[in-house]
């Protein structure tokens, strides 16, 4: 029996740690591939850095890989007809999923964000910073920095900097 407890309770703590994150509903097709580069720093002041790319692989289909500052991948999604996979052998990253959420709106028009995550509720402050929520449950604060950057805050003590690279 103890033998069945340790598993159990790791997939139960799974399940509940993603629960959380929008049902990302529909996407447009994408015309152009993004690049981010994503600054994190945390409560003790500690800054680390990585780069996300979001490229289409069809008109369907949208794939998001996190490297971090050495290029070594740290998540690889793709989101795909209403659902999301790993896209190679890294295991599921519940934060980097949340991340990849979050930046939707620095790549769709506010009528694109409506539908793409239509249970989410946005409310804006007076800063123009807009809160992100569902049901009532706070998800993530994004402020905006500059023309094509947001600062993002999950309230987890950690604030991320997301900046679109040009070419």
């Amino acid at each position: 029996m103890k033998k069945y407890l340790l598993p159990w309770c790791v997939m139960l703590l799974a399940a509940c740690a993603g629960g959380h994150l929008p049902i990302v509903h529909s996407l447009p097709a994408l015309q152009q591939s993004f690049v981010f580069q994503v600054s994190r720093q945390g409560e003790g002041g500690d800054r680390t850095q990585s780069l996300l790319v979001v490229d289409a692989r069809d008109a369907h289909a949208w794939r998001w890989i996190q490297t971090d500052a050495l290029g070594a991948p740290v998540a690889r999604q793709i989101w795909q007809d209403g659902q999301w996979r790993n896209d190679g052998f890294l295991p599921p990253n519940p934060q980097a999923r949340q991340l990849f959420i979050a930046t939707l709106p620095l790549m769709l028009t506010p009528a694109q964000l409506q539908q793409a995550l239509p249970d989410v509720q946005l409310a804006t402050g007076a800063q123009g910073d807009t809160t992100f929520s569902r049901d009532g449950r706070f998800l993530w604060r994004s402020t905006p920095h500059g023309q094509d950057a947001a600062v993002i805050d999950f309230g987890d003590g950690e604030v991320r900097t997301v900046e679109r690279l040009r070419e």
